[in-house]
């Protein structure tokens, strides 16, 4: 069977949450895409497209994307995080050409612009490491 399976984490029990303050370096509010913290309910595979392209980014640029720790409160709320994203530029300072290709179409801050898993999948940036890890 030529088919990987990986589940990060289930980000679900971020819909049912009020829009309460939460601590910024909770891990949920860094990797949650926007139209989760808008706590919209019309949502797909494209959130888990921004949680693997915040995660990418995390490890590659030893920050979290948007400059949301050097912008935002300790406290903060889930709209406020939402609201700060898109007034953001992505700013993706270290990877491969490939690694940054791939973190920004992960991070489209408009959902229909994200790829799906499947484009993902394909995506040279992966190619390459799974050719030669």
């Amino acid at each position: 069977d030529d088919e990987i399976k990986i589940k990060i984490r289930d980000f679900f029990n971020s819909l049912l949450m009020d829009d309460e303050k939460i601590f910024f370096d909770d891990m949920e509010i860094t990797t949650s895409a926007p139209e989760l913290l808008e706590g919209k309910r019309d949502i797909d595979e494209k959130v888990d497209v921004w949680s693997v392209g915040a995660i990418a980014f995390i490890l590659t640029n030893f920050d979290y994307p948007y400059n949301m720790a050097g912008n935002l409160s300790e406290e903060v709320t889930k709209t406020e995080v939402a609201e700060f994203i898109k007034g953001q530029n992505l700013v993706i300072e270290n990877g491969s050409d490939e690694a940054r290709d791939f973190i920004k179409k992960c991070l489209a801050k408009n959902a229909k612009d994200r790829p799906t898993v499947e484009q993902l999948l394909k995506h040279q940036w992966i190619e390459d490491w799974v050719k030669d890890p």
